[in-house]
């Protein structure tokens, strides 16, 4: 009853405190790369891009069915946030099924739960102010699907009995319906579908040695049907969408650009620091879930939740300040939590079976000890979980302490819409001189274009979004000079305040392609009450 109390209120708070953080002043850099996509794509067909030349996504495919799912509610700023709060909700909901299947303990899978969504989530957005949906859940959604999958349909094995036997390959439905995950996870955001893909992969070397014990012959047919399906599934999807779009979908517009701009396997050495935590409760994860019997049968889940950690940990470590793997660290609570797990249920099982000697009192502290350290190992593991189980108390205490204080901090402290509410009004000003000049209109910013453009359900003529653009690359110069030409568009350029943007001086070069195209000056917004957009100049050609 408490724990479902404590779910429920967490659940209702951080969905919440993510509501009141769409579209506000800090939020709308990340969230505009986020949203961009989907105002570039045609409202008649929601998965082809309205500008095919020049689309990219830097986080994956997820428009396709994030815009899908924003559409069938009317496609409006209003929908997309009903959709984006609905998806932070599920992945609570995902990692709340996570914790109550593994951990038997209810005060540990409340500790857990909250050290989590505290350290991982809450915390970061409130003192950031920005929802940054790129991390939670876009990169955390399919690999949190993958486990509840695993725990709640793979064992209970209901789907067992539901196979199609092709030539030498058996297809099972519940290893389709893992392999559809896995393909999803890959289109939807290809950095968190690689590791969803290492996750499954591992799960099959777990059943191999573990389980059915090493065939090289059977493992071999196991990956070869695995391969088969999951390419078979791939091309389903993507001859699905180019049913219901009318046309093929350019995936390795968006794969491209991930690996380009979001790889971090490739990037700066791991640092020897704190963060060296993580790949000790990963590393004593893997080796304990190994030495579990069979029987133990959370320790498959123990050890693909440290694989988890530890891809994740190494893409993100390399490709983003080190204090931004607290976005990323729900598979490192887990891990931790499974630690703590295993040394109270290991050392309580050991006293129960010394339990009745030392009632009898038969039993010394010298003849007790070898029964609860039988070896110089068990020693040295001992005194490492006690050096780990007091952080993560220590941890625990200040999630469950600060989470009702910080979220009343954050719901007292004012919030500020100006740069929205400045939007509109902009927004409002170009709509009259397109009803005026019969044209339509583009706006060139790092941070609104996204909201711009849904607030008037506008057609993006000019891709791509700003922040999107690669250093050296002025391929978009000639898209725009394009886009003059043919639509005559007015133009509304705002200031870049991105410091690689402003260093490239985009805006610039913006501006001098529209002098020497004849656009002239017609109406600043120094009436807008926004520092930014204040700043915004219109331009039209005569």
């Amino acid at each position: 009853m408490i724990e479902n109390i404590v779910f429920i209120g967490v659940l209702v708070t951080v969905t919440s405190v993510a509501w009141s953080l769409v579209y506000t002043n800090p939020s709308n850099f990340h969230f505009n790369v986020v949203l961009f996509p989907l105002a570039a794509i045609n409202s008649d067909s929601p998965f082809i891009p309205l500008v095919d030349d020049g689309f990219k996504s830097l986080y994956g495919g997820y428009y396709l069915w994030l815009g899908l799912l924003s559409r069938l509610m009317g496609n409006n700023l209003l929908s997309i946030k009903i959709v984006v709060c609905s998806l932070i909700a599920l992945q609570i909901l995902l990692y709340y099924l996570i914790t109550k299947a593994i951990y038997k303990n209810p005060l540990l899978r409340i500790l857990v739960f909250i050290s989590c969504l505290f350290w991982s989530y809450l915390y970061g957005r409130v003192v950031r102010q920005d929802l940054y949906f790129q991390y939670f859940p876009l990169r955390t959604l399919f690999p949190c699907l993958l486990l509840v999958t695993l725990l709640y349909i793979s064992e209970r094995k209901f789907l067992d009995k539901a196979t199609l036997s092709i030539g030498f390959l058996t297809i099972n439905l519940q290893d389709v319906l893992l392999d559809f995950i896995v393909a999803m996870a890959l289109l939807s955001n290809f950095d968190s579908g690689v590791v969803v893909l290492i996750m499954y992969f591992f799960i099959y070397i777990w059943n191999e040695f573990k389980i059915d014990g090493f065939s090289a012959k059977n493992m071999i047919k196991k990956l070869t049907v695995f391969s088969i399906n999951l390419i078979m599934i791939i091309f389903i999807i993507i001859f699905g969408f180019r049913i219901i779009a009318g046309e093929f979908i350019n995936f390795s517009n968006y794969t491209g650009s991930t690996l380009k701009f979001g790889s971090g396997f490739y990037g700066l050495p791991f640092t020897d620091n704190i963060w060296m935590i993580f790949m000790v409760v990963y590393g004593f994860n893997i080796i304990q879930s190994f030495q579990s019997p069979i029987e133990d049968k959370s320790a498959k889940y123990r050890f693909v939740i440290a694989i988890w950690g530890i891809v994740s940990l190494f893409y993100f470590v390399n490709r983003s300040h080190p204090w931004n793997l607290l976005g990323v660290s729900l598979p490192f609570f887990l891990s931790y939590g499974c630690l703590i797990d295993y040394a109270f249920s290991s050392y309580r099982k050991k006293m129960s079976e010394s339990e009745p000697e030392l009632m009898q009192n038969k039993m010394t502290f010298r003849e007790f000890l070898p029964i609860l350290l039988p070896n110089s190992f068990d020693l040295l593991r001992l005194s490492l979980v006690s050096v780990l189980v007091m952080p993560f108390i220590i941890m625990s205490l200040i999630a469950c302490v600060k989470f009702i204080p910080l979220t009343i901090s954050h719901f007292q402290s004012p919030k500020s819409y100006s740069q929205m509410s400045a939007l509109a009004s902009l927004s409002e000003r170009v709509a009259t001189l397109e009803k005026q000049l019969n044209r339509p209109s583009i706006l060139i910013s790092d941070r609104v274009e996204s909201y711009y453009y849904l607030h008037k359900n506008r057609k993006v003529l000019f891709y791509p979004e700003i922040a999107s653009i690669f250093p050296g690359d002025n391929s978009f110069q000639p898209r725009f000079l394009d886009t003059l030409n043919k639509f005559n568009p007015i133009v509304t350029l705002c200031p870049m305040r991105h410091p690689g943007l402003i260093k490239a001086n985009y805006h610039g070069t913006f501006l001098q392609l529209l002098y020497e195209n004849n656009y002239k000056l017609v109406e600043s917004g120094k009436n807008i009450d926004d520092r930014i957009l204040k700043n915004c100049k219109i331009y039209i050609k005569d």
